[in-house]
């Protein structure tokens, strides 16, 4: 239960700093006697609420330190539990309506699809996962009760009445890409954010149904996870940790339960694109399901186009959305 549950978080973790960034080491403090700052030598130990709140301060306060998105980029990805490898790249920029948006292509074994992305305006997303981070470090125990209770985790990317988050993202990208057999097929995703504006406006309350609809089952075994999780040492620390035959600085994160096992957890600022480094399970209870997920390579050129050449067939996506919509029950 704490491992299947942490994991659940740390990836939600990644994807947060996936949007805003993440930082060489620990954060900076104020050095009270003449106002300098000074990067922290020993690691920070204690319960969820003490060392999650240090941590969240610490990755706000790195969040730029990574590379700026640039053609060129990539990473992947393996697990001891799967074949194969998980890729994101950046391949080129291209003007859309005078604003420079990046392609990014994302690889799952033999699953390739390419995405243009408006970075200025996906970029904007980086305030709101700040304040997303704050909010987990203000109080760890109650940010998990509101979003893990009941599996209700829609909320860390929606908001209760706020589609504003959403939206931004719909209106980040600008087409979608995909090779089936041998005909390449461009997604035209002009028109979509007016048609979910609109589709808003009409059933305001969608969100919320939405979010019903995830949170119907009540979820009996959270308060035992939340026990567990109180239960649980948490360590902070800056080291360095090979990644892809490098060594590089990382945040990193311990979580020990004494019935449980450990949860290791690194992030740098020196990955493009995603600074997950490393991400680890070690269960003492044999039955339950360790593995590790790892950095397999990077660089900061030579990203390779798996869906080269021009598109073959371009469709728009607010056509197919307007098909669905007809299609849907009165």
């Amino acid at each position: 239960m704490l491992f299947r549950r942490t994991m659940i978080i740390a990836l939600l973790l990644g994807v947060t700093l996936l949007f805003s960034g993440c930082g060489e080491g620990p954060a900076p403090v104020a050095d009270e006697g003449n106002g300098e700052t000074v990067t922290p030598d020993e690691p920070v130990i204690g319960d969820a609420d003490a060392v999650l709140g240090e941590a969240s301060e610490d990755f706000i306060a790195v969040m730029d330190e990574m590379p700026e998105a640039a053609p060129g980029q990539w990473i992947s990805f393996r697990s001891d539990s799967a074949e194969g490898e998980f890729s994101i790249s950046i391949l080129r920029s291209e003007d859309v309506a005078g604003v420079t948006c990046l392609w990014y292509q994302i690889a799952v074994e033999e699953t390739v699809f390419q995405i243009l992305l408006d970075q200025a305006m996906f970029d904007t997303l980086k305030d709101e996962m700040q304040v997303f981070m704050a909010e987990m470090g203000d109080d760890p125990t109650a940010w998990l009760q509101t979003n893990f209770a009941e599996g209700n985790t829609s909320q860390l990317f929606m908001p209760e009445d706020d589609p504003a988050r959403m939206m931004t993202f719909v209106r980040s990208i600008k087409m979608i890409k995909i090779k089936s057999e041998e005909e390449i097929i461009a997604i035209d995703m002009t028109g979509v954010p007016e048609m979910v504006e609109s589709m808003i406006a009409q059933n305001p309350d969608m969100f919320d149904q939405a979010g019903a609809q995830i949170t119907a089952d009540s979820d009996s075994s959270f308060q035992e996870f939340l026990t567990k999780v109180q239960e649980a040492e948490f360590v902070l620390d800056f080291e360095d940790v090979t990644v892809a035959n490098e060594t590089i600085g990382c945040i990193t994160l311990a979580i020990s339960h004494p019935d449980e096992g450990t949860i290791n957890l690194a992030f740098s600022s020196e990955l493009p694109i995603f600074p997950l480094a490393e991400a680890s399970a070690d269960p003492l209870d044999p039955e339950n399901e360790g593995g590790r997920i790892y950095v397999s390579g990077y660089g900061f050129d030579g990203a390779e186009d798996l869906i080269p050449g021009p598109a073959t067939t371009t469709i728009p996506a607010a056509m197919m959305l307007q098909g669905l919509m007809q299609q849907q029950p009165q």
